[in-house]
């Protein structure tokens, strides 16, 4: 293994280093799961918001099914029931 340029042979590295060593490697590896949860998880933002832009575009082209105030209610707010 190569650390800061330096070659090193496992068997010469001490009990400390190579618990350093194992330690590092499971960091490493722990880095590469939270990076991949991650990738999942702003793949799933994308199509949460082309799903909304779809929902904003079928509200746009057909009002009746938006949401509105109907004629004598109360703008929605504190102590206002929703329907």
């Amino acid at each position: 293994m190569t650390i800061d340029g330096i070659r090193y042979r496992r068997r010469d590295l001490s009990p400390m280093a190579r618990e350093q060593l194992v330690n590092l490697r499971m960091t490493d590896a722990e880095i590469a799961r939270l990076q991949n949860e991650l990738s999942i998880v702003q793949t799933a933002r994308v199509a949460y918001l082309q799903a909304l832009r779809e929902a904003l575009e079928d509200a746009r082209q057909s009002p009746a099914k938006a949401w509105r105030k109907r004629p004598g209610q109360k703008r929605w707010g504190k102590g206002v029931k929703r329907a």
